[in-house]
Parts: C-alpha cells; structure tokens; sequence
C-alpha cells in the first residue's frame, strides 16, 4: 500500500512540512503514520531496490527511508533534525535517522559582467602554456572517445531541450513518476533566464552539437543524455529518488552528474557543499557506484573546509565514502579570469575532493550573456553565455571526461571500467593544483591526455568486464552483477579499494597489439569459458551457446555461473552439480536471483514472475507468512464479535461466568 501511496500524497510537498526518516530493519512503517501521511522515499519498487542492494555487498537498504509529510512536523524537531525530549515515542520509536530536506539554489557562480566575446571554447584544447584545457579534442581521435555509447544522466533542473545547439536532447523524456512532472523552486518571474538555463548550460558543456556550423561543441558530443529532475510537482525535494531513477534507467558505464549543493556538516545556510551531506543522497549515490555507475558530485559554492571540525570523519574517505568522484572549482586561465588551476575563492575544499574543473568563464548554451539573436532577443533557443561557472560549471568537464573514458574502454576492451578506476585514473593523471592555497584542495584538473594513455596502457585484464544488462519490462536495464571477479580482487567479496584494483591493472603485462596512441597492450585470453556476445549480430548471437538475444543487443549468457569450476569447487557449491566431466548448474537448487529467464525456467526450484526469478519455496513461505500476519492483525479486533453462541468454548465459559457470579 505504501508504494502506491505517494500518487495520492498530491499537493501540498513543500520542505518546510517534510522530513526523510529512515527506520529499524524490519520495522513496521505504519508507526510512522503518527506522525504525517507516509509514503517511501524512494519510488521504485521495493524488489528493485532490493535487487540493487544485492549487486555488492555492504550497500545500504533504501527500502528503510520515508518521506512523512505534516504542516505541524517541524515542532516536533530540533533545528538539527532530532526528536525533541519527551518524543521518543514519537513513530513508534522506530527512527534512527531523520533528513529535513533543504532546497537550495544549484553552485552556480554569482552573476558577472560578461567579459569580451569569445568564439572558441579553449577548454577543448590541449593544456600548454597559454592554454589550460583539458585536450578533449585529443580524446575524440579515439573510437568511443566522444562519448559513444554512454548516458550521461544530469540530476537538476531547467532544461531547454529545443535549443538550437542541443540537438540530441529534442526528444528525451524526463525520468520522472507517472502523473509527475519537473519543478524549478528557484524561477524568477523577471528573469526568464532562470527558468530554462542552468540545466542547459551544464548539458552544452557536455553533449552540445557537433559540426552543425553554429554554437558550441560538447566534450561528449557523442554521448546519449538522460534527465532526472531533482524537484518535482508531487514529491517536492527528490534527490536521493533521482538518482536511483537513472541507475534503473541506464547500465554500467553510464555516468551520473549530481548539479546540486547542500548545507554543509550542519552549519548555516550558505555554507555550502557536497549534497551528499544529507544521508539520502550518500546511499543512493553509493548503490550507483555499487551498481557500475560512475558519479560525479558537484563539491558546492559555500568554502567549507571538508576537513573542518564541524564536517567531524563525514568527508574522511577512510570511514565514509560514497564513491563519487567529488569536484571542485578552480581558475581557467583565460584573459579577464582568474589564474588557471587556482581554487575559486567560494569553492567547497578539503582531502575528499578528488579533481576540479573551470569554475568560471565557461562558454555553453543559455542565460545570453555573451550571445542572442539580435532579430529575436527573448528566444532562448539561441542564447549563448562565457561565463558559466560556480562547482555547476566544474562537474561538466569531469563527467564528460569519465563519460569518454568509459566510451574508449568499451571500444577496446569490450566493457567499462570500474567508477572506482575511473576516479583515481582521474585523480593520478590530473595536471596539479596551483597557487598560495594548495592545502585547500580542490583537487588537479582532469587532463584526457594523460589518462587516456594510461588507460590504453593498462591492456586488456583477465577480469570478466562488467556484464551488459538485459532490458526490463520497464524499459530500464537489468543489472547482473554478483558473481564476476577478477584476478587481484573480487566484487562480490565488497572490495572497494581503487588502489588494489588500479595497481593490478597497471602491473599487466604487455605484449602484442597497439592501440591508437601507438602505446602496447596486453592480449590475455578470456577466462571461464565466456564469449564476448555484444560484437554479434542477431543471427550468430542466437547460434552461439555461449550469447543470448536480448531484444536489441548480444549479451554474455552467463547465468549458468558453474561452468567452467574444477571437480572439487563444483561439489563444494551447493548451487553446481558435477556431472561426470563438466560443472552444471543443480537443477534443484533454490538460488535464483541472477537467472535470467531461460535459465530460471529450466531450474525446477525457481519459477518466473514476469521480471525477475524467484524461489518457489520463498514465494510459498512469503504466502504463508502474509497469511499469518493478516490473521494476527484481524484477531485482536474480531474475537470478541465473531464468537458462535453455540460453540463449546462459548457455552463453557457462559457457564464459568455464571458459576463465578452465583458464588
């Protein structure tokens, strides 16, 4: 009931009468109804949450959150979101931690005088002296290194898709609800500007059109976009949900942009940084990384030191880390602007910022400031700006680079590389911060060059590459990620360290082959028996045993996770059964998670129900068990009244009471 709830939680979300909760494991929700109208924060359904939660182990439960809405719910709380004294009772008692959802404008910079009009975008350029570009232009040499074949998904607001120079953008739904659409808190009845521009501007920077003889060019231009708008119409504050509506949507590889800022390790408003400061955001964007996603956080325009006492161990990478490749502001180097590689004055700074990009004087679509139709000055779909710019301006070039990265590393290696190589193959190729500041990190400025080489240079690896995901009913992607490893580290162990993974990647061998850059690779044979299916097409895909169709792609039929075990590992997994010479999956085994739907109707324990595959038993004992729980709930309220009059029980103690009242 509490899936279907939000549709009917219509009006009145606004931030000031909602808070986010998140309870015991197991607790029951319905306690939370003493407090507001209850429905889950996040609204994808909570098999798929689930399932999301399983794709590595240590990721958190998002089926735990809540959103209570109630126009009296801040009395009950303390300026810093705890339950007043006396109010333990308050939801059961079944809290453990509370989120006052804050809506804040997106880290853009504060507006300027634009400077002289610039035609050329020098971001795009090799860095060299004069020049403090990031060398896309180098990257787009390379098969898959503008993007091809990644979604790059932006999590904010105010688009305009019919921009002249947004060409791919035209036709792309929003992800959103059914019923619901995108707000913007922050629209400006005087300035239209507001309403459409930020979203646009960030999206120039990253997909603007290529080769179309007018405005700017992305440093993905090749890449697909998705849309995931942070506020809604319905749901009001929705950042944590946005971000696991584009995992649903996308597959691993894909890049997620956060385009927003929250108040930082409880000081005041305008001390801004990272929005993963509220619980919400930091879980879902670690279920991304932990699903294949490569995310990319915006640090905020607030100049919070992240290694402050007030942010406490919240930002120390060694006891809480999200996985986000985390970005600050610095100086582009360009004339009337600041000196390159610099921190900007009002960027977020601490050790967890892991690179940064221009933080000012950045040329895109929208605002106008540097470019309109003089025949049609209010038409929006021909504005142009070059002075983007705030932590907004910065995330751009640091998504579009992983986006190129990932793009390069499908083309090469048959599958992306893991959001957390991507990030510290960032962060150790980068070129290094400058200035008087240097404690106050903010990170090195990503250089496509340099981890383009190295990304070449690390050869192909024994590990099996990330799987392609199988569409769902929804459209969404599918993701089976449990059981690969690699040679060094193993995912479904809960690894997470990009330095183990990226050390063993650098130290393979090189033999054979050369790549674009004229840099050798290695050529280690594939392991376990897997074919690489997605270079197939539909006729030999079918033929081949090892490849399934999918709909649309050739995709690694890997389900059957027993072939290819020694004699003795296969009798020791209870799950493969050794028939003489070969490992096979056991017919009667109950784990059917990973099967896809041919293996799970082959597997006589395991039935299909339209999406996913389950255990019949489970479904069976999850029946009796919603049995007893109805029955347990109706009793207290029915025995009294649903008594017959002639039943032994009934006249046995009419006569007790008579008895009791005679003596």
């Amino acid at each position: 009931s509490y899936a279907l709830l939000f549709l009917s939680t219509i009006a009145n979300v606004v931030d000031g009468n909602q808070i986010h909760v998140k309870i015991i494991p197991g607790a029951d929700p319905s306690y939370l109804e003493t407090m507001g109208t209850v429905a889950p924060l996040f609204t994808l359904p909570s098999k798929r949450l689930k399932k999301m939660s399983r794709a590595k182990a240590g990721l958190p439960d998002l089926t735990l959150w809540y959103s209570v809405t109630n126009d009296g719910i801040m009395a009950h709380l303390t300026p810093e979101g705890n339950l007043l004294e006396g109010e333990g009772a308050l939801g059961g008692g079944i809290i453990t931690d509370v989120v006052i959802p804050k809506v804040v404008p997106p880290p853009q910079a504060s507006a300027a005088t634009t400077p002289d009009f610039i035609s050329k975008q020098d971001y795009l350029r090799s860095n060299e002296a004069g020049n403090n570009g990031i060398d896309a232009e180098y990257s787009w040499t390379f098969s898959g290194g503008d993007g091809a074949g990644v979604t790059i998904y932006d999590v904010e607001y105010a688009w305009n898709q019919a921009h002249e120079d947004l060409a791919s953008v035209d036709n792309v739904k929003l992800l959103l609800n059914e019923i619901d659409s995108s707000a913007n808190p922050f629209v400006d009845a005087t300035r239209r500007a507001n309403a459409v521009s930020h979203g646009t501007a960030v999206l120039g920077e990253m997909i603007g059109t290529a080769d179309n003889g007018v405005g700017v060019k992305g440093i993905s231009h090749g890449a697909n976009v998705g849309m995931a708008p942070e506020y809604t119409t319905l749901l009001g504050s929705a950042r944590a949900n946005a971000i696991l509506l584009a995992v649903n949507d996308g597959k691993p590889g894909d890049v997620i942009l956060l385009e927003m800022q929250a108040p930082a390790c409880g000081l005041t408003d305008g001390n801004y940084g990272p929005a993963e400061d509220d619980l919400s955001v930091f879980e879902a964007t670690k279920i991304a990384v932990g699903n294949g996603f490569v995310v990319v956080a915006a640090a905020g325009n607030g100049n919070v030191n992240l290694d402050g006492q007030a942010c406490g161990d919240k930002y120390n990478r060694a006891v809480r880390d999200s996985g986000a490749i985390m970005v600050g502001a610095g100086g582009s180097g360009t004339a009337g602007c600041s000196p390159a590689r610099q921190k900007l004055e009002f960027s977020t700074h601490g050790t967890r910022l892991d690179v940064h990009g221009w933080g000012e004087c950045i040329w895109s679509t929208a605002y106008g400031e540097a470019h309109k139709d003089p025949n049609d000055t209010i038409d929006e779909n021909k504005w142009y700006t070059d002075s983007f710019g705030g932590t907004s301006g910065a995330g751009p070039f640091v998504a579009a680079a992983a986006a190129n990265l990932q793009g390069i590393a499908m083309k090469e290696f048959g599958g992306p590389r893991d959001p957390l190589v991507i990030r510290k193959l960032l962060t150790d190729t980068g070129l290094p911060q400058l200035g008087d500041d240097t404690d106050k990190r903010i990170g090195p400025l990503v250089n496509l060059r340099a981890a383009i080489d190295t990304l070449l240079a690390m050869g192909e690896t024994t590990f099996k590459p990330y799987e392609v995901p199988r569409r769902g009913a929804n459209g969404g992607y599918r993701t089976q990620m449990s059981r690969f490893s690699r040679s060094s580290s193993s995912w479904s162990s809960g690894s997470s360290s990009s330095e183990s993974m990226y050390s063993s990647w650098s130290k393979s061998g090189k033999s054979g082959g050369s790549s674009k850059s004229g840099k050798s690779r290695s050529k280690s044979s594939k392991s376990g028996g897997s074919s690489r299916c997605i270079t197939k097409e539909r006729k030999k895909c079918i033929k081949s045993k090892d490849c399934e169709w999918s709909g649309n792609i050739c995709v690694n039929d890997d389900s059957n996770f027993c072939v290819g075990k020694s004699e003795i590992k296969c009798k020791a997994d209870n799950d493969c059964d050794w028939n003489g010479n070969v490992c096979v999956r056991d017919k009667d085994s109950d784990d059917c998670d990973d099967l896809n739907k041919k293996m799970c109707l082959k597997a006589n324990k395991c039935s299909w129900d339209g999406d996913d595959c389950a255990s019949k038993n489970k479904n069976n004992n999850n029946n009796n068990k919603s049995k007893q729980q109805t029955a347990a709930l109706i009793a207290p309220h029915y025995i009294s009244i649903i008594i017959c009059p002639n039943h032994p029980t009934t006249v046995l103690r009419r006569q007790a009471e008579a008895a009791a009242a005679a003596h």
